[in-house]
């Protein structure tokens, strides 16, 4: 075996059988999961973006234009299982399969980066409040989100824009180090400025605990109602965990599958590690699940958007109503 048979070897994923692994790898459980997946995933979160989008109070504003970002990022992380379904509707196509391999994993990228922004606008209105008043406007907004967007998607597809040739039905190690290493980095990014937001709201709430009225001679201080104090702490805590559980779900256990796969190489040879194939198409399924959970989560905990989105489910119900009575008749 030459040189480059070698590296040719030790470039690519294979299977246990130790054929050249294809990324899209459909069956039965895989594609009742993304069906439903996408069943759910892509009407909430465009119901989401119409909120945002349709109002103009709403979207003048830079922490809802990151949070449509944040939601039309989420719709692009059905793009991949509606891809695998046309490729297994189009009989295997080569074509469909590489336009799949040059799209994966950039939604879970765009996902994390658009959060790590709407992090950094909350972080910022928190400590900075003036700063963030006088400098964030709409048009900075939309500006980091697209050049963010840009250099996320080339970042993460960096292996095939140098090497276009290497676009093929396949997944490339160096490809696979890349995206481990992007979203390991936005990961961590967004964890730290998670914990960042959590510890200046915290600052916020003790201070809010008491309210200090200054007169010329006199000062009195006005206690917060205890108990109302616990639930605003319950809820700063609740918005970390459920902010941190779903950011980290998709990217950490991918993370993770990555890093054991590479040691695995690394210490038993590149035909050795084929089972690690078996488990990527649950880890997929897994990847949509911050993508589904995410506009629920919006709807649940942010009023406006709840009571607009209450007011489109009435508008609805109020035009199939009037139609009942003739359909009894």
């Amino acid at each position: 075996m030459n040189t480059t048979t070698t590296r040719y070897l030790a470039d690519i994923v294979y299977t246990p059988d130790g054929n050249i692994y294809n990324p899209i790898n459909l069956h039965n459980i895989h594609i009742i999961t993304k069906i439903i997946g996408c069943s759910i995933g892509i009407p909430f979160n465009l119901t989401v973006a119409f909120i945002i989008a349709r109002d103009p109070h709403h979207r003048k504003k830079p922490r809802n234009i990151l949070q449509l970002a944040v939601t039309c990022s989420n719709v692009t992380c059905f793009l991949p299982p509606i891809v695998e379904f046309i490729y297994w509707a189009a009989s295997h196509s080569e074509s469909v399969c590489q336009v799949y391999v040059a799209i994966v994993t950039v939604p879970q990228g765009l996902v994390s980066g658009h959060s790590l922004l709407a992090l950094l606008d909350a972080y910022i209105a928190l400590a900075y409040p003036l700063l963030h008043r006088r400098m964030l406007t709409s048009r900075l907004s939309w500006f980091m989100i697209f050049v963010t967007s840009f250099l996320i998607a080339v970042l993460i597809k960096i292996d095939y824009i140098i090497q276009r040739e290497a676009l093929l039905c396949q997944m490339w190690l160096v490809h696979v180090q890349t995206i481990a290493i992007v979203l390991g980095v936005l990961f961590l990014s967004c964890i730290l400025l998670n914990i960042a937001v959590y510890c200046e709201t915290r600052k916020h709430l003790d201070t809010s605990r008491t309210l200090k009225l200054e007169g010329d001679t006199t000062r009195m201080s006005i206690h917060v109602d205890q108990r109302k104090s616990s639930r605003m702490q319950l809820e700063a805590a609740k918005s970390l965990v459920i902010g941190v559980t779903i950011l980290c779900t998709a990217p950490f256990i991918g993370i993770i599958f990555a890093s054991i796969y590479f040691g695995c190489r690394l210490q038993l040879g590149p035909l050795e590690c084929g089972d690690f194939t078996q488990i990527e198409p649950y880890i997929e399924d897994v990847s949509m699940l911050p993508a589904i959970v995410n506009p629920f989560i919006v709807l649940i905990r942010n009023k406006h958007f709840r009571l607009a989105f209450q007011s489109r489910q009435l508008f609805h119900l109020s035009n199939v109503l009037p139609l009942t009575p003739k359909l009894a008749e």
